[in-house]
């Protein structure tokens, strides 16, 4: 008998109907693919995001996501990622499973028709942002530490150490600032003194010189 399958946002099959459209199964899962509660029966492996290929393994009560196989009651993977990128090397979709699946055990990605036409919501795009800034700046600090080795053993010079954080705003010391412009219009005084009345001037000055 034909049955035919409801998938929810992440591609978890919830609904299980036969060519009657009589509902044969049911189920709902948390996050990290816990089950809820369920009624009925099927035979299918596919179930908590089945979509993407999520397998599960009716003997060990784990789940197989491509490479790697996925605990779902501790929200995480039996062994480490291959790629050993950041410090979460057993984590599951970043611990943030509502937003991302992970069909291959390697690679999180959007569920499909996640957010329109497929695209990222704002949520997963500041996700990935932030996660791109902080590899930046721990790339960018990896770079000046080895700098700074390279200096101390006599190959090279120490670098500036990299500025973080906003630029320090400029204090301007006013009482100097009004010193300056007062000398500049005595100056521009005089220059007009000497210009037009230069018989009154020019020995003010001279006697202002010589005191």
């Amino acid at each position: 008998m034909s049955s035919f399958y409801g998938l929810d946002r992440l591609g978890s099959k919830t609904l299980q109907t036969n060519s009657a459209s009589a509902v044969t199964y049911q189920v709902s899962y948390d996050a990290f693919g816990n089950q809820k509660s369920a009624t009925g029966a099927t035979s299918s492996p596919f179930g908590f995001v089945g979509a993407a290929g999520y397998q599960q393994d009716s003997d060990s009560g784990l789940m197989l996501l491509g490479h790697r196989y996925y605990d779902t009651s501790t929200g995480r993977f039996l062994t480490r990622d291959p790629a050993k990128n950041g410090s979460g090397w057993y984590d599951y979709c970043l611990n943030n499973p509502d937003y991302w699946v992970d069909g291959s055990g390697y690679n999180h990605k959007p569920p499909k028709g996640n957010g329109k036409n497929g695209k990222l919501d704002d949520h997963e795009r500041g996700v990935r942002r932030g996660k791109n800034e902080e590899k930046n700046k721990q790339r960018f600090r990896g770079v000046y530490d080895r700098q700074v080795e390279r200096a101390l053993e006599g190959e090279g010079k120490v670098p500036k150490a990299p500025k973080e954080g906003k630029k320090k705003s400029v204090m301007v010391d006013w009482g100097k600032v009004g010193v300056v412009a007062a000398g500049v219009g005595v100056i521009i005084i005089i220059g007009i003194g000497i210009f037009f009345a230069p018989e009154i001037a020019v020995p003010a000055v001279a006697a202002a010189a010589a005191g």
